[in-house]
């Protein structure tokens, strides 16, 4: 099953500066991502199902290994968009509401910023590892959120709740990236006790390095 974070803050960046940058919008990228992985799945005669969320639950195609099923899956992907002002709170209760649903075990791929209360989510995940499934958490970010790049006197927008910051980025940089290690350490360490895995990437790394990245990961744990 692949698992799609639907919600605002995939968009960014916003359009203009992705198309100036020449960018992928995180929700692009995991798209595409998650069209690769059904390709290479449905190749190997795997059946795949696909979910969407934002702020909960709203879309679901049941699993099938026909290539008709990935022309459809792949069509469904293409017509995405991001959810307008809407919050991904929606995430745990998504990954409830798939494991209450699909009732034979299987592989659950999870991409989403996970830019939302870490808490719920790991209850959520430890309710899909409960029910015998596997579970990869591909964590989506764009590259400046990863480097936090910034120089000038900026207003940051929250794209979900609008909520404005300006501040200078140098004097908040160091606070902004222990902040993100930490987070994403903490879902590393929780994903690796119930033994799942956690792979971040970020829009400026090709596919083939994300899929590799995610191997290495996993040859790691193993």
């Amino acid at each position: 099953h692949l698992i799609i974070d639907t919600s605002a803050s995939m968009a960014y960046p916003p359009a203009d500066r992705a198309v100036e940058s020449g960018r992928m919008t995180k929700l692009d990228y995991a798209i595409c991502l998650a069209a690769a992985l059904g390709y290479l799945m449905i190749n190997q005669q795997d059946a795949v199902g696909m979910a969407r969320f934002d702020d909960r639950l709203r879309g679901y195609l049941p699993p099938k290994s026909k290539r008709t099923h990935l022309m459809r899956l792949i069509g469904e992907l293409a017509r995405v968009k991001p959810a307008p002002d809407k919050e991904h709170k929606g995430l745990a209760e998504a990954l409830h509401e798939v494991a209450r649903r699909v009732h034979r075990r299987g592989l659950m791929v999870i991409l989403s910023d996970l830019l939302v209360d870490a808490g719920e989510v790991i209850e959520a995940l430890h309710h899909l590892r409960s029910r015998g499934h596997d579970v990869i958490l591909f964590q989506v970010l764009d590259q400046s959120e990863v480097e936090f790049p910034f120089e000038q006197l900026s207003e940051f927008v929250d794209p979900e709740s609008g909520q404005r910051l300006t501040v200078h980025p140098q004097a908040v940089r160091e606070r902004y990236l222990a902040a993100l290690r930490d987070f994403t350490e903490r879902y590393r360490r929780e994903t690796a006790g119930m033994r799942a895995d956690f792979v971040q990437v970020d829009t400026s790394m090709t596919f083939d390095r994300a899929l590799v990245q995610f191997l290495l990961d996993r040859r790691r744990r193993f």
